[in-house]
């Protein structure tokens, strides 16, 4: 009996000592669950249980994809959700968030995020999808600032939405979604005793709305994109574009190029010229340059904690016989494994963002080499839409011959593997002392919303206050 009690004991400091020495620990980037989540994850959810973020009631989630859009190199389909939020307190308006963005092969969700509440500047907020079932419970989790080691995260949001109300869960659905919820963040020391449920009252959910405009606007860029994904892509100077079979030359463009490892993401800012270039929409541009903006340091810490964010006007005339200006803007991130994802925003009455994704093959102080698929063919292994652009911040006008072979060299270094040439398969720029340079163009409203979203999130985080989704 004295030596069962000595055990009992015992073992009761142990299990102490094991909870004394686990606090909770949430990390800067964990592994998201895969699948075919935007197609199966459409319809309805209710938040069930939240962690973090700038709201503490009750909400339903609205998830409508787009279509399915497999990106070459993230394999990102496009999607849109929207939160209809409601308040508990009589009276109180209801709250519309709109997020915009695609959900990548691993599981991330990856976009922007806007209110009513902050006048719908939309912002950086991703996500990774950690458990689904499609038909009753998703955990998902997100990460807003990391802490100064960049592997723990400072400030974190979980959401657990279910299909069901949750004021109308009975005890056992409970109990089985707490329990998976507690498997999902048990290795980490967090449990549901410390994610809240939301509370639902008798007002019930708020009534749908339209997205607004500049949401809108990224609506119809994504259906744009995915469009001409999946169709013949325009005519440009290159006889090659959105060829499926390979080119006079042996030339196959990949569907995508892998990581070409780390790569110096702090090169972004200053002024670059196009040396060579294979891409939509102007069809013969001359004197192209490109003006890139780098923002700071990550405004996404769940992705990647040591990405950058970076803006990027361009501009260029439209052909040699042509005074008319073509103006753009890009906004995004680039990885240091050299993934480059964010919006391409053209200069038109009706532009819409268009999502571009693209791995930079090198880049240094003094030049960058990109490449991007714009329509995989998984049939030929061929990309039926490549993108390929070459950029140096010499002027093409003053360099030497050497200067221009060097960096046709550095190139075909990447492309020979495809047997592809950049003398053969990628158009040269003209560039002409006849020409001024075209102006850069200000952002359009909807373009500088994004801007502004992004250099709010940092600044925040510079702070040291973090943002809450």
């Amino acid at each position: 009996m004295i030596l069962t009690f000595l055990f009992y004991f015992a073992a009761l400091g142990i299990v102490a000592n094991s909870a004394q020495q686990c606090s909770p620990s949430l990390p800067t980037t964990l592994q998201g669950v895969g699948g075919d989540t935007p197609k199966q994850a459409d319809g309805v959810w209710y938040v069930y249980r939240k962690m973090g973020g700038n709201y503490s009631t009750a909400a339903q989630i609205q998830i409508t994809s787009v279509a399915p859009y497999p990106d070459p190199v993230t394999s990102q389909p496009g999607y849109l959700q929207w939160w209809q939020i409601v308040s508990d307190t009589a009276g109180a308006p209801c709250q519309h968030q709109f997020w915009t963005g695609s959900y990548t092969n691993g599981g991330m969700q990856i976009g922007d995020l806007g209110g009513s509440d902050d006048n719908y500047i939309m912002r950086p907020t991703d996500f990774v999808v950690l458990y689904h079932d499609y038909q009753n419970l998703m955990v998902t989790y997100g990460c807003s600032k990391s802490q100064a080691d960049n592997v723990h995260c400072a400030t974190a949001t979980i959401i657990a939405q279910t299909r069901k109300r949750p004021d109308q869960l009975s005890a056992s659905e409970m109990d089985n979604f707490d329990s998976i919820i507690n498997s999902v963040f048990s290795k980490y020391c967090v449990t549901v005793q410390t994610i809240p449920k939301d509370v639902y009252g008798p007002k019930g959910t708020c009534t749908a709305i339209d997205p607004p405009f500049c949401v809108a606007q990224d609506i119809q860029g994504m259906k744009n994109t995915i469009i001409n994904a999946t169709s013949p892509p325009a005519t440009t100077s290159s006889p090659n574009y959105g060829s499926n079979t390979p080119t006079t030359t042996g030339c196959k463009w990949p569907n995508a190029f892998p990581s070409q490892g780390v790569v110096n993401n702090k090169l972004m800012d200053g002024r670059f010229y196009i040396w060579r270039r294979m891409f939509a929409p102007e069809a013969s541009p001359v004197n192209q340059q490109v003006d890139f903006h780098d923002v700071g340091a990550s405004a996404s810490p769940l992705i990647n904690a040591t990405a950058r964010t970076i803006w990027a006007e361009y501009a260029n005339y439209a052909s040699a016989n042509s005074s008319q200006c073509v103006n753009g803007l890009f906004v995004g991130q680039i990885q240091d494994t050299g993934l480059l994802t964010g919006l391409v925003i053209p200069y038109t009455a009706d532009g819409a963002p268009q999502p571009l994704t693209a791995m930079f093959l090198y880049a240094d102080t003094t030049q960058l080499l990109f490449y991007g698929c714009g329509a995989q063919n998984l049939q030929t292994g061929i990309c039926d839409a490549p993108v390929v652009a070459h950029c140096t911040k010499a002027n093409p006008l003053q360099m030497t011959q050497t200067e221009k072979d060097a960096l046709d060299a550095l190139e075909d270094r990447f492309l020979s593997q495809y047997g592809c040439s950049a003398a053969k398969d990628v158009p040269l720029i003209f560039h002409t002392s006849d020409k001024p340079l075209c102006p850069m163009t200000p952002p359009t409203d909807c373009m500088q919303n994004h801007i502004t979203g992004y250099q709010q999130v940092l600044a925040s985080m510079n702070a040291g206050s973090g943002y809450s989704y």
